[in-house]
Protein backbone atom coordinates (compact mmCIF):
# COMPACT_ATOMS: atom_id res chain seq x y z
CA UNK A 1 0.00 0.00 0.00
CA UNK A 2 1.28 3.51 -0.84
CA UNK A 3 2.13 5.14 2.56
CA UNK A 4 0.11 8.69 2.61
CA UNK A 5 2.26 11.25 4.35
CA UNK A 6 1.73 15.16 4.95
CA UNK A 7 4.21 17.81 6.06
CA UNK A 8 3.80 18.82 9.09
CA UNK A 9 2.57 22.45 9.51
CA UNK A 10 5.37 24.21 10.73
CA UNK A 11 7.16 23.34 7.66
CA UNK A 12 4.50 24.48 5.22
CA UNK A 13 6.17 28.00 4.80
CA UNK A 14 9.86 26.32 4.23
CA UNK A 15 11.13 27.08 0.64
CA UNK A 16 10.68 24.41 -1.93
CA UNK A 17 13.28 21.95 -2.87
CA UNK A 18 13.97 22.82 -6.38
CA UNK A 19 14.45 18.92 -8.54
CA UNK A 20 18.59 18.88 -8.32
CA UNK A 21 18.67 19.86 -4.43
CA UNK A 22 16.72 16.57 -3.85
CA UNK A 23 19.40 14.24 -3.36
CA UNK A 24 17.53 10.87 -4.90
CA UNK A 25 16.80 12.85 -7.77
CA UNK A 26 20.20 13.16 -8.35
CA UNK A 27 20.75 9.66 -7.67
CA UNK A 28 18.16 8.32 -10.30
CA UNK A 29 19.54 10.99 -12.47
CA UNK A 30 22.91 9.52 -12.17
CA UNK A 31 22.12 5.79 -12.53
CA UNK A 32 19.89 6.62 -15.90
CA UNK A 33 22.51 8.40 -17.55
CA UNK A 34 25.49 5.81 -16.92
CA UNK A 35 23.21 3.34 -18.16
CA UNK A 36 22.40 5.06 -21.24
CA UNK A 37 26.41 5.60 -21.91
CA UNK A 38 26.64 1.51 -21.89
CA UNK A 39 23.20 1.58 -24.60
CA UNK A 40 25.13 3.95 -26.57
CA UNK A 41 28.69 2.10 -26.46
CA UNK A 42 26.84 -1.30 -27.40
CA UNK A 43 24.47 0.45 -30.12
CA UNK A 44 27.44 1.90 -31.25
CA UNK A 45 30.20 -1.10 -31.86
CA UNK A 46 27.43 -3.99 -31.90
CA UNK A 47 26.39 -3.51 -35.76
CA UNK A 48 30.02 -2.01 -36.49
CA UNK A 49 31.96 -5.22 -35.61
CA UNK A 50 29.07 -7.28 -36.68
CA UNK A 51 29.98 -5.96 -40.23
CA UNK A 52 33.94 -5.46 -40.49
CA UNK A 53 35.00 -8.04 -37.97
CA UNK A 54 32.24 -11.00 -38.38
CA UNK A 55 31.20 -10.22 -42.38
CA UNK A 56 27.67 -9.37 -41.29
CA UNK A 57 25.91 -8.48 -44.65
CA UNK A 58 22.77 -5.65 -44.84
CA UNK A 59 19.99 -8.17 -43.92
CA UNK A 60 21.99 -9.62 -40.36
CA UNK A 61 22.65 -6.57 -39.58
CA UNK A 62 18.58 -5.34 -40.31
CA UNK A 63 18.11 -8.83 -37.74
CA UNK A 64 20.52 -7.38 -34.92
CA UNK A 65 18.54 -4.47 -35.05
CA UNK A 66 15.46 -5.72 -35.05
CA UNK A 67 16.14 -8.16 -32.50
CA UNK A 68 17.34 -5.04 -30.01
CA UNK A 69 13.33 -4.40 -29.91
CA UNK A 70 12.16 -7.67 -29.56
CA UNK A 71 11.52 -7.76 -25.84
CA UNK A 72 8.91 -4.92 -26.37
CA UNK A 73 6.90 -6.65 -28.30
CA UNK A 74 7.35 -10.29 -26.70
CA UNK A 75 7.49 -9.31 -22.43
CA UNK A 76 6.28 -5.61 -22.73
CA UNK A 77 2.91 -6.03 -21.35
CA UNK A 78 3.48 -8.75 -18.60
CA UNK A 79 7.00 -6.90 -17.66
CA UNK A 80 4.90 -4.28 -16.27
CA UNK A 81 2.66 -6.55 -14.16
CA UNK A 82 5.87 -8.51 -12.55
CA UNK A 83 7.64 -4.93 -11.82
CA UNK A 84 4.54 -3.90 -10.10
CA UNK A 85 5.32 -6.76 -7.88
CA UNK A 86 8.60 -6.73 -7.58
CA UNK A 87 11.19 -4.31 -5.88
CA UNK A 88 12.14 -1.65 -8.28
CA UNK A 89 15.80 -1.25 -7.16
CA UNK A 90 16.54 -4.98 -7.15
CA UNK A 91 15.33 -4.88 -10.44
CA UNK A 92 17.11 -2.19 -12.08
CA UNK A 93 20.36 -3.79 -10.23
CA UNK A 94 19.87 -6.98 -11.63
CA UNK A 95 19.00 -5.56 -15.22
CA UNK A 96 22.39 -3.96 -15.31
CA UNK A 97 24.55 -6.87 -13.79
CA UNK A 98 22.54 -8.83 -16.28
CA UNK A 99 23.82 -6.88 -19.25
CA UNK A 100 27.23 -6.34 -17.85
CA UNK A 101 28.05 -10.12 -17.66
CA UNK A 102 26.01 -10.08 -21.33
CA UNK A 103 28.50 -7.83 -22.35
CA UNK A 104 31.88 -9.31 -20.74
CA UNK A 105 30.92 -12.51 -22.39
CA UNK A 106 30.58 -11.27 -26.64
CA UNK A 107 34.41 -9.36 -25.67
CA UNK A 108 35.62 -12.96 -23.84
CA UNK A 109 34.27 -15.04 -26.92
CA UNK A 110 35.73 -12.44 -29.22
CA UNK A 111 38.92 -12.53 -27.06
CA UNK A 112 38.89 -16.89 -27.34
CA UNK A 113 38.46 -16.32 -31.22
CA UNK A 114 34.87 -18.42 -31.10
CA UNK A 115 32.57 -15.24 -31.56
CA UNK A 116 29.74 -15.72 -34.53
CA UNK A 117 26.67 -13.89 -35.45
CA UNK A 118 24.35 -16.66 -33.71
CA UNK A 119 26.52 -15.54 -30.42
CA UNK A 120 25.88 -11.85 -31.01
CA UNK A 121 22.32 -11.94 -32.42
CA UNK A 122 21.72 -13.75 -28.88
CA UNK A 123 23.43 -11.41 -26.77
CA UNK A 124 21.55 -8.60 -28.38
CA UNK A 125 18.39 -10.33 -27.52
CA UNK A 126 19.06 -10.81 -23.46
CA UNK A 127 20.10 -7.03 -23.44
CA UNK A 128 16.53 -6.24 -24.94
CA UNK A 129 15.16 -7.87 -22.69
CA UNK A 130 17.05 -6.62 -19.67
CA UNK A 131 16.70 -3.45 -21.35
CA UNK A 132 12.82 -3.79 -20.97
CA UNK A 133 12.53 -4.21 -16.69
CA UNK A 134 14.96 -1.80 -16.14
CA UNK A 135 13.77 1.10 -18.36
CA UNK A 136 9.97 0.01 -16.61
CA UNK A 137 11.78 -0.15 -13.14
CA UNK A 138 12.87 3.22 -13.52
CA UNK A 139 9.81 5.27 -15.02
CA UNK A 140 8.06 4.18 -12.22
CA UNK A 141 10.25 5.49 -9.59
CA UNK A 142 10.47 8.60 -11.00
CA UNK A 143 7.21 9.60 -9.71
CA UNK A 144 7.97 8.96 -6.01
CA UNK A 145 10.49 10.77 -6.23
CA UNK A 146 9.19 13.63 -7.02
CA UNK A 147 6.39 15.70 -6.75
CA UNK A 148 3.63 15.30 -9.59
CA UNK A 149 3.86 19.42 -10.82
CA UNK A 150 7.58 18.34 -11.18
CA UNK A 151 7.28 15.53 -13.25
CA UNK A 152 7.84 17.09 -16.40
CA UNK A 153 10.81 19.22 -15.28
CA UNK A 154 12.32 16.25 -14.33
CA UNK A 155 11.66 14.20 -17.60
CA UNK A 156 12.99 17.77 -19.39
CA UNK A 157 16.39 17.21 -17.22
CA UNK A 158 16.46 13.47 -17.67
CA UNK A 159 15.81 14.07 -21.74
CA UNK A 160 18.98 16.74 -21.42
CA UNK A 161 21.45 14.61 -19.58
CA UNK A 162 20.59 11.50 -21.85
CA UNK A 163 21.39 13.51 -24.72
CA UNK A 164 23.79 15.00 -24.22
CA UNK A 165 25.69 11.36 -23.37
CA UNK A 166 23.72 10.19 -25.90
CA UNK A 167 26.50 12.26 -27.76
CA UNK A 168 29.50 11.27 -25.42
CA UNK A 169 28.36 7.31 -26.35
CA UNK A 170 29.49 7.35 -29.87
CA UNK A 171 32.49 9.46 -29.00
CA UNK A 172 33.87 7.36 -26.32
CA UNK A 173 32.98 4.29 -28.66
CA UNK A 174 34.79 5.55 -31.45
CA UNK A 175 38.36 6.88 -29.11
CA UNK A 176 38.27 3.52 -27.76
CA UNK A 177 37.73 1.82 -31.00
CA UNK A 178 40.47 3.19 -32.26
CA UNK A 179 43.13 2.29 -29.46
CA UNK A 180 41.71 -1.29 -28.79
CA UNK A 181 39.49 -2.22 -31.24
CA UNK A 182 35.62 -3.02 -31.70
CA UNK A 183 34.93 -5.71 -29.59
CA UNK A 184 37.74 -4.88 -26.82
CA UNK A 185 35.93 -1.06 -26.72
CA UNK A 186 32.74 -2.89 -25.88
CA UNK A 187 34.15 -3.33 -22.03
CA UNK A 188 33.21 0.60 -21.56
CA UNK A 189 29.55 -0.54 -21.75
CA UNK A 190 30.11 -3.17 -18.49
CA UNK A 191 31.29 -0.42 -16.76
CA UNK A 192 28.87 1.62 -17.06
CA UNK A 193 26.33 -0.86 -16.26
CA UNK A 194 28.25 -1.81 -12.97
CA UNK A 195 28.37 2.09 -12.17
CA UNK A 196 24.70 2.05 -12.73
CA UNK A 197 24.13 -0.52 -10.33
CA UNK A 198 25.99 1.07 -7.92
CA UNK A 199 23.97 4.22 -8.43
CA UNK A 200 20.22 2.53 -7.90
CA UNK A 201 21.43 1.02 -4.73
CA UNK A 202 21.07 4.33 -3.28
CA UNK A 203 17.90 5.16 -3.91
CA UNK A 204 15.55 5.41 -0.67
CA UNK A 205 13.98 1.59 0.26
CA UNK A 206 11.07 3.72 -0.17
CA UNK A 207 10.91 2.95 -4.10
CA UNK A 208 10.16 -0.69 -3.56
CA UNK A 209 6.79 -0.21 -2.99
CA UNK A 210 5.21 -3.70 -4.31
CA UNK A 211 1.48 -4.74 -4.86
CA UNK A 212 0.08 -8.49 -4.69
CA UNK A 213 -2.28 -9.49 -7.12
CA UNK A 214 -2.86 -12.91 -5.67
CA UNK A 215 -4.94 -13.87 -3.09
CA UNK A 216 -3.29 -17.44 -2.81
CA UNK A 217 -0.54 -19.66 -4.19
CA UNK A 218 -3.42 -21.81 -6.84
CA UNK A 219 -4.92 -17.73 -7.61
CA UNK A 220 -1.45 -16.43 -9.03
CA UNK A 221 -1.66 -16.97 -12.67
CA UNK A 222 -5.44 -15.90 -13.05
CA UNK A 223 -4.56 -12.91 -10.87
CA UNK A 224 -1.19 -12.47 -12.98
CA UNK A 225 -3.39 -12.84 -16.54
CA UNK A 226 -6.03 -10.38 -14.94
CA UNK A 227 -3.69 -7.62 -13.77
CA UNK A 228 -2.06 -7.78 -16.74
CA UNK A 229 -5.52 -7.32 -18.84
CA UNK A 230 -6.60 -5.03 -16.50
CA UNK A 231 -3.67 -2.69 -16.84
CA UNK A 232 -4.02 -2.98 -20.52
CA UNK A 233 -7.89 -2.72 -20.63
CA UNK A 234 -6.54 0.96 -18.60
CA UNK A 235 -4.32 2.03 -21.17
CA UNK A 236 -6.52 1.79 -24.35
CA UNK A 237 -9.28 3.29 -22.73
CA UNK A 238 -8.37 6.31 -20.55
CA UNK A 239 -9.42 9.08 -22.68
CA UNK A 240 -6.22 11.34 -21.80
CA UNK A 241 -3.51 8.60 -21.99
CA UNK A 242 -5.04 6.87 -25.26
CA UNK A 243 -3.97 10.08 -27.45
CA UNK A 244 -1.03 10.41 -25.78
CA UNK A 245 0.56 6.83 -27.38
CA UNK A 246 -1.38 7.05 -30.27
CA UNK A 247 0.30 10.32 -30.94
CA UNK A 248 4.06 9.28 -29.90
CA UNK A 249 3.23 5.88 -31.97
CA UNK A 250 3.36 8.16 -35.16
CA UNK A 251 5.76 10.47 -34.36
CA UNK A 252 7.97 7.40 -33.74
CA UNK A 253 6.77 5.63 -36.49
CA UNK A 254 7.57 8.83 -38.52
CA UNK A 255 11.18 9.02 -38.09
CA UNK A 256 11.79 5.19 -38.41
CA UNK A 257 9.56 5.11 -41.81
CA UNK A 258 11.64 7.48 -43.28
CA UNK A 259 14.90 7.27 -41.52
CA UNK A 260 16.82 4.68 -43.91
CA UNK A 261 15.83 6.48 -46.91
CA UNK A 262 16.94 9.96 -45.81
CA UNK A 263 19.88 8.30 -45.58
CA UNK A 264 20.28 6.34 -48.84
CA UNK A 265 19.28 9.85 -50.49
CA UNK A 266 21.95 11.43 -48.64
CA UNK A 267 24.53 9.43 -50.15
CA UNK A 268 23.25 8.69 -53.55
CA UNK A 269 21.19 11.97 -54.63
CA UNK A 270 22.71 14.67 -52.29
CA UNK A 271 26.53 12.81 -51.86
CA UNK A 272 27.18 13.74 -48.80
CA UNK A 273 30.21 11.27 -47.45
CA UNK A 274 29.47 9.04 -45.01
CA UNK A 275 31.48 11.24 -42.27
CA UNK A 276 29.72 14.33 -42.68
CA UNK A 277 26.55 12.38 -42.44
CA UNK A 278 27.94 10.91 -39.19
CA UNK A 279 27.96 14.96 -38.00
CA UNK A 280 24.44 14.99 -38.77
CA UNK A 281 23.65 12.65 -35.29
CA UNK A 282 25.51 15.00 -33.56
CA UNK A 283 23.47 18.13 -34.88
CA UNK A 284 20.43 16.51 -34.34
CA UNK A 285 21.49 15.32 -30.59
CA UNK A 286 21.92 19.62 -30.17
CA UNK A 287 18.36 20.20 -31.59
CA UNK A 288 16.72 17.52 -28.95
CA UNK A 289 18.80 18.87 -26.39
CA UNK A 290 18.09 22.48 -26.42
CA UNK A 291 14.13 21.06 -27.20
CA UNK A 292 14.05 20.11 -23.56
CA UNK A 293 16.38 22.98 -22.31
CA UNK A 294 13.61 25.17 -23.70
CA UNK A 295 10.45 23.40 -23.36
CA UNK A 296 9.89 24.20 -19.72
CA UNK A 297 9.40 27.74 -20.71
CA UNK A 298 7.57 27.13 -23.41
CA UNK A 299 5.00 24.83 -21.96
CA UNK A 300 4.64 27.76 -19.59
CA UNK A 301 3.60 30.16 -22.03
CA UNK A 302 1.90 27.88 -24.94
CA UNK A 303 0.78 25.41 -22.96
CA UNK A 304 0.55 21.56 -22.93
CA UNK A 305 -1.94 20.40 -25.39
CA UNK A 306 -0.84 23.49 -27.96
CA UNK A 307 2.75 22.60 -27.96
CA UNK A 308 1.84 19.26 -28.69
CA UNK A 309 0.16 20.21 -31.44
CA UNK A 310 2.54 22.89 -32.94
CA UNK A 311 5.52 20.58 -32.31
CA UNK A 312 4.10 17.69 -34.33
CA UNK A 313 3.25 20.57 -36.90
CA UNK A 314 5.90 22.50 -37.42
CA UNK A 315 8.40 19.10 -37.57
CA UNK A 316 7.36 18.53 -41.00
CA UNK A 317 8.82 21.33 -42.77
CA UNK A 318 12.44 20.57 -41.19
CA UNK A 319 11.80 16.83 -42.89
CA UNK A 320 11.09 18.33 -45.74
CA UNK A 321 13.64 20.55 -46.06
CA UNK A 322 16.15 17.70 -47.26
CA UNK A 323 14.21 16.53 -50.45
CA UNK A 324 13.27 20.32 -51.64
CA UNK A 325 17.30 21.57 -50.57
CA UNK A 326 18.15 22.06 -54.25
CA UNK A 327 14.70 24.20 -54.60
CA UNK A 328 15.31 25.92 -51.81
CA UNK A 329 19.28 26.41 -52.62
CA UNK A 330 20.68 24.60 -49.62
CA UNK A 331 23.78 22.67 -49.24
CA UNK A 332 23.17 19.05 -48.82
CA UNK A 333 24.60 19.35 -45.49
CA UNK A 334 23.27 22.36 -44.73
CA UNK A 335 20.08 20.67 -45.39
CA UNK A 336 19.94 17.94 -43.50
CA UNK A 337 21.90 19.72 -40.34
CA UNK A 338 18.28 21.72 -40.33
CA UNK A 339 16.53 18.76 -40.72
CA UNK A 340 18.24 16.76 -37.40
CA UNK A 341 17.70 19.77 -35.58
CA UNK A 342 14.52 20.49 -36.29
CA UNK A 343 12.92 17.20 -35.74
CA UNK A 344 15.14 16.43 -32.85
CA UNK A 345 13.78 19.59 -31.29
CA UNK A 346 10.19 18.71 -32.31
CA UNK A 347 10.01 15.62 -30.73
CA UNK A 348 12.11 16.72 -27.96
CA UNK A 349 9.51 19.37 -27.08
CA UNK A 350 6.80 16.27 -27.72
CA UNK A 351 8.17 14.20 -25.56
CA UNK A 352 8.45 17.28 -22.31
CA UNK A 353 4.79 18.24 -23.15
CA UNK A 354 3.52 14.54 -22.47
CA UNK A 355 5.74 13.64 -19.29
CA UNK A 356 4.40 13.34 -16.29
CA UNK A 357 0.92 12.85 -17.32
CA UNK A 358 0.27 9.48 -17.61
CA UNK A 359 2.02 8.85 -13.93
CA UNK A 360 -0.70 11.53 -12.41
CA UNK A 361 -3.20 9.30 -14.54
CA UNK A 362 -2.64 6.26 -13.16
CA UNK A 363 -3.06 4.63 -10.00
CA UNK A 364 0.64 3.71 -8.60
CA UNK A 365 -0.20 -0.01 -8.19
CA UNK A 366 -1.26 -0.06 -12.01
CA UNK A 367 1.87 2.35 -13.31
CA UNK A 368 3.96 -0.24 -14.25
CA UNK A 369 1.64 -2.12 -16.42
CA UNK A 370 0.52 0.97 -17.54
CA UNK A 371 4.08 2.15 -18.11
CA UNK A 372 4.97 -1.05 -20.47
CA UNK A 373 2.03 -1.06 -22.12
CA UNK A 374 2.62 2.19 -23.19
CA UNK A 375 6.26 0.99 -24.73
CA UNK A 376 4.71 -1.88 -26.56
CA UNK A 377 2.46 0.54 -28.76
CA UNK A 378 4.86 3.47 -28.89
CA UNK A 379 8.36 0.90 -29.80
CA UNK A 380 6.67 -2.21 -30.97
CA UNK A 381 5.18 -0.37 -34.41
CA UNK A 382 8.76 0.69 -35.08
CA UNK A 383 9.62 -2.33 -36.82
CA UNK A 384 6.49 -1.92 -38.77
CA UNK A 385 7.22 0.91 -40.16
CA UNK A 386 10.88 0.73 -40.57
CA UNK A 387 9.47 -2.30 -43.37
CA UNK A 388 6.53 -0.18 -44.58
CA UNK A 389 9.12 2.68 -45.50
CA UNK A 390 11.48 0.44 -47.11
CA UNK A 391 9.01 -1.15 -49.32
CA UNK A 392 7.57 2.60 -49.87
CA UNK A 393 11.11 3.88 -50.83
CA UNK A 394 11.66 0.82 -53.16
CA UNK A 395 8.57 0.68 -54.69
CA UNK A 396 7.61 4.53 -55.16
CA UNK A 397 11.07 6.23 -54.66
CA UNK A 398 12.95 7.69 -51.99
CA UNK A 399 11.51 11.35 -52.33
CA UNK A 400 7.81 9.31 -51.34
CA UNK A 401 9.34 7.66 -48.28
CA UNK A 402 10.41 11.24 -47.06
CA UNK A 403 7.15 13.04 -48.09
CA UNK A 404 5.69 10.03 -45.70
CA UNK A 405 7.78 11.23 -43.18
CA UNK A 406 6.43 14.42 -42.98
CA UNK A 407 3.01 13.18 -43.24
CA UNK A 408 3.08 11.07 -40.18
CA UNK A 409 5.09 13.95 -38.31
CA UNK A 410 2.05 16.21 -38.83
CA UNK A 411 -0.45 12.93 -38.06
CA UNK A 412 0.89 12.78 -34.55
CA UNK A 413 -1.33 16.30 -33.75
CA UNK A 414 -4.52 14.48 -34.44
CA UNK A 415 -5.21 12.35 -31.23
CA UNK A 416 -4.02 15.08 -29.45
CA UNK A 417 -6.36 17.68 -31.31
CA UNK A 418 -9.32 15.08 -31.28
CA UNK A 419 -8.92 15.29 -27.11
CA UNK A 420 -9.39 17.06 -24.00
CA UNK A 421 -5.85 17.30 -24.24
CA UNK A 422 -6.06 19.93 -27.24
CA UNK A 423 -7.34 22.90 -24.34
CA UNK A 424 -5.06 22.06 -21.37
CA UNK A 425 -2.77 24.74 -20.70
CA UNK A 426 -1.12 22.62 -17.65
CA UNK A 427 -2.71 19.50 -16.47
CA UNK A 428 -5.52 19.89 -14.39
CA UNK A 429 -5.04 18.80 -10.57
CA UNK A 430 -8.39 17.12 -9.98
CA UNK A 431 -7.51 14.24 -12.46
CA UNK A 432 -4.52 13.53 -9.89
CA UNK A 433 -5.01 10.25 -8.76
CA UNK A 434 -1.69 10.32 -7.04
CA UNK A 435 -2.39 13.58 -5.29
CA UNK A 436 -0.57 13.68 -1.94
CA UNK A 437 0.47 9.78 -2.09
CA UNK A 438 3.89 10.85 -3.61
CA UNK A 439 6.79 8.92 -1.26
CA UNK A 440 9.79 11.75 -0.37
CA UNK A 441 11.53 10.00 2.27
CA UNK A 442 14.28 12.68 1.99
CA UNK A 443 12.04 15.37 2.48
CA UNK A 444 10.12 13.61 5.87
CA UNK A 445 14.13 13.15 7.09
CA UNK A 446 14.27 17.19 6.30
CA UNK A 447 10.72 17.71 8.22
CA UNK A 448 11.77 15.58 11.32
Amino acid sequence: MIRRWQKPSKYLDAKPIGLLGRRNFRILLTSTGLETIGDDVVKSLIPLGAVSVLGANAFEVGIINALGMVAFLVIGVPAGTWVDQLPKRKVMITADLIRCLTVMLVVVTFAADVLNLWHLMGAIVVLSFADVFYSTASSTILPKLVKSHQLSDATAKILSVDTVLGMLGPMLASLLTKLFGIFFALIAAPVSYVLSALASYKLPSEVDTRISISNGPDSHKASLAGATSSGLRFTVANPYIRPLFLSNMLVNSAAIFGGSAQVVFALTILHVSPGMLAMVGSVAALGALVGSMVAETILRNVGIGRTRILASLASAPFVLVVPFSEALGIAPFAALAISGFGWSLCTALNVVAGAGIIPRLTPPDMLGRVSANVRVFTLGVMPLASIAGGSVANAFGLEQALYGWAALGCAAAIPVLFSPIRKWKVFPEALDVNLGTVVDAEFKAQSN
